[in-house]
């Protein structure tokens, strides 16, 4: 991903957790868990509104709505690109076009396991570079409830 308008860039933002990468996979794709820790504190993504088709080719879409004032939203309306079992996923976004965002913005999740945990390396691109402070806040509040999802999930694995 190069050669950007000017202006505009490659956002970058990773995080680790304690989760197994094929854990941390699953939340991506999973309509169930996505509902349940995607988006930062204060926005939701209502199960109602997800679509993913675990395939290349298939649709990866859902709307995040602001928990205080439903009518501010933020689409995902992406296409899956190329999947690699619990490592990577690859998708073309077409949703941010009604927010002033390019028409085509891929993102890429990366998950890796490394000896202090796995790692989560998330790609967005082109992106206005303006937006990079505020996305990079947002995601760490969503990793944050990822990681007490993953956390609820392995605590109820271990009581059986």
């Amino acid at each position: 991903m190069s050669g950007f308008p000017e202006g505009f860039g490659q956002f970058e933002v990773e995080h680790v957790t304690s989760a197994p990468a094929a854990d941390v996979y699953e939340a991506f794709l999973d309509p169930e868990l996505i509902s349940r820790w995607f988006g930062p504190t204060g926005w939701s993504v209502p199960r109602d509104t997800i679509t993913v088709e675990r395939r290349e080719g298939g649709a990866y879409a859902f709307q995040m709505v602001n928990e205080e004032d439903e009518s501010q939203s933020s689409p995902v309306d992406a296409t899956i690109d190329e999947l690699r079992e619990s490592r990577y996923i690859r998708a073309t976004d077409r949703g941010g076009a009604e927010l002033g965002l390019p028409s085509d913005v891929v993102m890429e999740t990366l998950v890796e396991e490394t000896g202090q945990g796995t790692r989560i390396l998330i790609r967005q691109a082109p992106l206005p570079e303006v937006v990079f402070e505020p996305a990079t806040a947002g995601w760490k509040s969503s990793f944050g409830k990822l990681d007490a999802l993953l956390e609820e999930r392995a605590e109820a694995q271990r009581r059986g």
